[in-house]
């Protein structure tokens, strides 16, 4: 949870409220870390997912709570409540394995932040549930530009040799 003192968006706020969420899936970690070899930056690794739970809405409901003193504060900790029991956790119960991460990729679920590294993690859980040729033509399909080709040249040179094994 992140908490934000003096928010630029509520001046009157004392602090703004801002509530992640993470989910770790070891088997994904473990091949997304093999298919990245050198590329991977040491503070990438460790989560299939870590992001804001605004993203967990459906119409994106704001995810950010405002307290102006402490007296607000019970008041504010009901909200974070209901909004995980409304939107967060029927997401998470929809993300807990390899099989939920392809599903949540190939139907581009929109409560899911994708960044180049978590497309990745997506390719990862495809090799692992679909194998090395889906989860190919999956990242060819996501990384089609020149520049991203060679940046993850060594990711895909990965998925090229588990394709011919």
């Amino acid at each position: 949870m992140a908490l934000e003192r003096s928010p630029r968006d509520h001046p009157t706020a004392e602090v703004a409220v801002y509530p992640w969420l993470e989910v770790s899936i070891p088997e994904i970690e473990r091949e997304f870390t093999l298919m990245m070899g050198s590329v991977l930056h040491p503070r990438s690794a460790g989560s299939v997912l870590r992001q804001p739970i605004e993203f967990t809405s459906a119409k994106r409901a704001s995810g950010r709570w405002y307290v102006t003193d402490a007296g607000e504060i019970p008041g504010v900790a009901q909200a974070i409540g209901q909004f995980i029991q409304a939107w967060t956790l029927p997401f998470l119960d929809s993300f807990r394995s390899t099989a939920d991460v392809v599903k949540a990729a190939r139907t581009r679920d929109d409560r899911v932040l994708r960044d180049y590294l978590h497309i990745w993690r997506e390719v990862a859980a495809t090799s692992l549930e679909l194998g090395p040729t889906a989860a190919r033509e999956f990242a060819e399909s996501r990384f089609s530009a020149p520049g991203l080709r060679a940046r993850y040249a060594e990711a895909f040179q990965h998925l090229h040799l588990r394709c011919q094994n």
